[in-house]
């Protein structure tokens, strides 16, 4: 007999938990956002200078691939600085499900654990970053070449990079609630962790993923205010599948 629950009823029970808590997570999403809408900003400003001064005095070819290449490289960098707010993301999750006080200052867990934090945020995020790393600079080529060619390739590449992914974000992705309940393990042994437990229940993780697939197309539908509801929807019940899992 199965002793773990059914995907069905880990979203009833998600959606049980987030009852009157619906507030308190959109604020905690706001403020999220609002981070990271400065940092890409201050970036997009810090890149504008050097792409400005191109265009003035005609750096040519060369400079608009070199800019290109610096973009990539800081938009790796703030693709793993802000995946360390997984952690503060599931720390507000275990604690408004298991009726602890939760709040926007648990967004900032990383910043108190902040090597291990990033240690498995960079462990979980540069396979992907790797990956779509052909698809990335067939976009760059494309935008300074105009050719149709690079943007075809890009699209296979991404879907490529995507699929190669999904067995790898599956198999890590418990990493950051093992990180907040296991403190005294490392980085490495975390990620160890989330591959141990997540064998066996692959299979489930991927379909479970996959029964998102209509609530993620209602945000794209919403112009992306429906995230507000379908972020904590889908966080808790993650949540709820990890607890679950760790009960046995």
């Amino acid at each position: 007999m199965n002793k773990y629950k059914s995907c069905s009823a880990l979203k009833s029970e998600a959606r049980e938990a987030l009852t009157g808590k619906y507030g308190s997570f959109i604020l905690m999403l706001l403020v999220l956002y609002s981070v990271i809408l400065a940092i890409e900003t201050a970036i997009s400003i810090f890149i504008s200078v050097p792409e400005a001064l191109t265009q003035i005095f005609g750096g040519g070819t060369g400079s608009s691939n070199a800019i290109g290449t610096v973009r990539l490289l800081l938009q790796a960098c703030l693709t793993i600085f802000v995946g360390m707010f997984k952690a503060g993301t599931v720390l507000f999750c275990l604690n408004a499900r298991c009726g602890r006080k939760s709040g926007v200052s648990d967004l900032f867990y990383p910043f108190h654990d902040f090597r291990r934090s990033l240690a498995v945020s960079a462990a979980v995020l540069i396979p992907q970053i790797i990956l779509l790393l052909p698809c990335n600079i067939l976009q760059l080529i494309y935008q300074n070449t105009g050719e149709l060619n690079f943007l075809i390739a890009a699209f296979v590449c991404f879907a490529a990079g995507a699929c190669l992914y999904i067995p790898i974000s599956i198999m890590l992705s418990m990493s950051f609630y093992l990180l907040l309940d296991f403190p005294q393990y490392s980085a490495r042994e975390i990620l160890a962790m989330s591959i141990k437990i997540t064998k066996g229940h692959r299979g489930k993780l991927f379909y479970m993923e996959l029964s998102f697939i209509p609530v993620r197309l209602l945000v794209l539908l919403s112009c992306g205010i429906g995230i507000l509801w379908a972020f904590p929807y889908i966080s808790m019940t993650y949540t709820e599948f990890y607890l679950d899992r760790m009960k046995a």
